[in-house]
């Protein structure tokens, strides 16, 4: 009898334990708000524009019956062929000197693509679902794409742009787990749900798209990121000057994206090693040498070739830059160890005008991640304590049906989608009386 009763204790404790932990992750939800209110350190007036409930942008166009099609523009780096491929054919190795090959072996970089794909999305469909599932009644499709060259891209790319009422550009970059069409599908939900008026690109790097191959993608992402820090210099040179650009980066995605940045302050190379301040100083230095000159035998200390392969390299240095080149970095459930976000971050505060972290009180995957990286805190994750100068930081709790591991709410939870608008939405130039704008 003792024993059963030894038993019945344990079980007991262990029930109560298990009940305790539930209220923990979910208690907070309904004493709590869901999402942090999003400070404003400025007022911003509504125009009739922004306002609206659906979006206006150039690139949405709703047909007839029940699905709407939005056209994304879409830059990668993976591996992707196509018969309508017209990128420019790269030069041939016989034609290069041997210094320039012995560079381009060193700095072996991904191939970059560029080009243009229709997502259609139902008209019907919960705000926040993006099912790509054939099954599912809500389905997304992303249409076969095609590609082109960098400079076409960015050609239409600024036709589009001028038939915009508002002159933003939302660049957005996929975590782990992710394909090619889940990115591309992905970027217009978003857009979608938001909504969001301007137009929209989305970035797609290496991921394997497997849920076992974490290690991979963690691999591929931190090396790999240099197709994204080319095509940030190309919008903004590309574009016009009052044109607004919004990062907004995903879980691995951060690795990417911050490792962009880095490069193009000059913090780090463009293959993500590290670089002494002496070493990066000498570098930004303006220098007319060129590669050949550097060492007649071919034999050459790649660091001193960056300039010259990777000329957009360091030309987002704060002694370069006299205005932000970005509006809005958006960092949501970064990935990112805590320690090394907060030096990436400190490297890169003069490149947005604001930067917003989103982190969670109840994120699975970061809590996974967390224990695969031998109990490192990692800067999405509540607990991580970030309180980073420069940095307004929005705490999320709330887990939806359709992002059950509490991960994806950037593009999932209406209150963050809600954020998400404001945060995009263009600032008012008040000539007139405020009513005005409300008519």
């Amino acid at each position: 009898m003792n024993s059963i009763f030894r038993y019945g204790k344990s079980i007991a404790a262990s029930l109560t334990v298990a009940v305790a932990a539930l209220a923990a992750n979910y208690g907070q939800h309904w004493m709590f708000p869901e999402v942090d209110p999003l400070s404003n350190d400025h007022s911003v007036a509504v125009d009739t524009v922004t306002a609206n409930s659906e979006s206006t942008s150039p690139m949405r166009d709703r047909v007839e019956g029940e699905r709407l099609t939005w056209k994304v523009a879409v830059v990668t780096n993976r591996d992707h062929t196509s018969e309508g491929n017209t990128s420019a054919v790269s030069e041939s190795s016989d034609t290069r000197t041997l210094a320039k090959q012995t560079i381009d072996a060193m700095f072996a970089t991904a191939e970059t693509t560029y080009g243009f794909a229709d997502v259609q999305l139902p008209i019907v469909r919960p705000r926040g679902s993006c099912v790509l599932k054939e099954q599912s009644e809500h389905r997304v499709t992303v249409c076969p794409w095609r590609t082109q060259t960098e400079i076409s891209f960015h050609a239409e790319l600024g036709d589009v742009l001028k038939e915009s009422n508002q002159k933003d550009v939302f660049v957005f970059v996929h975590g782990f787990n992710v394909s090619l069409n889940q990115a591309v599908a992905r970027a217009a939900q978003v857009s979608e749900d938001m909504p969001f008026h301007g137009v929209v690109v989305a970035f797609s790097w290496q991921s394997t798209g497997r849920a076992r191959a974490y290690l991979t993608d963690e691999k591929l992402a931190e090396r790999h990121f240099w197709s994204l820090a080319e095509l940030l210099v190309g919008l903004r040179q590309n574009l016009d000057a009052d044109t607004r650009i919004h990062l907004l980066a995903h879980s691995m995605g951060n690795r990417v994206a911050l490792r962009a940045l880095n490069a193009l302050t000059g913090s780090i190379s463009p293959t993500g090693s590290e670089l002494d301040p002496l070493t990066a100083a000498r570098l930004l230095q303006p220098s007319s040498t060129a590669i050949d000159d550097l060492n007649p035998s071919g034999v050459l200390n790649g660091l001193h070739a960056i300039p010259t392969r990777f000329p957009a390299w360091g030309s987002w240095h704060a002694t370069k830059t006299s205005t932000p080149p970005l509006a809005n970095l958006i960092l949501a459930a970064p990935d990112v160890d805590a320690v090394e976000f907060t030096q990436f971050v400190g490297n890169i505060r003069h490149v947005s005008r604001k930067i917003v972290l989103y982190a969670s009180d109840y994120d699975l995957a970061l809590q996974a991640s967390r224990k695969v990286h031998r109990g490192r805190f990692r800067a999405g994750e509540s607990r991580a304590n970030l309180n980073l100068e420069g940095v307004t930081t929005v705490h999320v709790s709330a887990v939806s049906s359709s992002d059950r591991l509490g991960h994806s709410y950037y593009g999932s939870n209406s209150q963050v989608l809600n954020q998400l608008n404001t945060l995009m939405r263009p600032p008012v130039r008040l000539t007139g009386s405020i009513g005005s704008f409300y008519e």
